[in-house]
């Protein structure tokens, strides 16, 4: 079983709201969709049953705040134990990225509408939270002009403190300074210096 995470926000196999929500997935080669329905809670959708619990698996390494997983039928696939949520100002985030794609950001305009709908991924590094996974929402937030985020501390590895090097070399210190850039160049400017650095061809 081969399952890959969808990168792009135009694809005629998934709905537009999945597709924004990046819960779409290909398990060889068929269509299944994770759709967040709430703050905790989603719906799985694909041809065979016997892969949501992977697709599920896949799906909450980049959103361990859903905890709650139903089928079509509203049924209930599986459940795991609730993560402590963490309240934290926006200005006091440092990133470890340096840009924002603007293709993002628009496919976040649509389901973002209060600051609860917004949990990012932090550790805690040298005394301050770092987000490590969800820049983009971030960036929405400060948009929207949100004070507060919600975020879930996830644990720390070394990648993460050159990153934070290479964030503040740039003077990165709050999500205000990322550079908002288009698709392509957030591809040569940021997806290929990750590349780069973990000897990705």
């Amino acid at each position: 079983m081969k399952i890959k995470r969808i990168d792009n926000y135009t694809n005629e196999l998934f709905s537009q709201i999945v597709l924004n929500q990046r819960g779409d997935f290909l398990v060889d080669d068929e269509p299944y969709e994770v759709e967040i329905i709430s703050n905790d809670s989603a719906i799985v959708r694909g041809k065979n049953s016997n892969f949501f619990e992977k697709i599920i698996e896949e799906f909450r390494y980049y959103s361990p705040h859903i905890t709650n997983f139903f089928d079509e039928e509203n049924k209930k696939i599986c459940s795991f134990e609730k993560e402590n949520i963490l309240k934290l100002k926006i200005n006091t985030i440092q990133p470890s990225q340096f840009y924002v794609d603007k293709d993002k950001v628009n496919a976040l305009e649509n389901f973002i509408k209060k600051s609860e709908d917004i949990v990012i991924q932090v550790v805690n590094y040298n005394d301050e939270y770092v987000c490590v996974d969800g820049h983009t929402r971030l960036f929405m937030a400060m948009l929207k002009n949100f004070k507060n985020v919600y975020a879930i501390e996830t644990d720390f590895d070394k990648d993460t403190a050159y990153f934070v090097s290479q964030a503040k070399n740039r003077n990165i210190f709050t999500i205000k300074d990322l550079k908002l850039v288009s698709h392509s160049d957030y591809k040569n400017l940021w997806i290929d210096f990750c590349d780069s650095y973990f000897n990705i061809d």
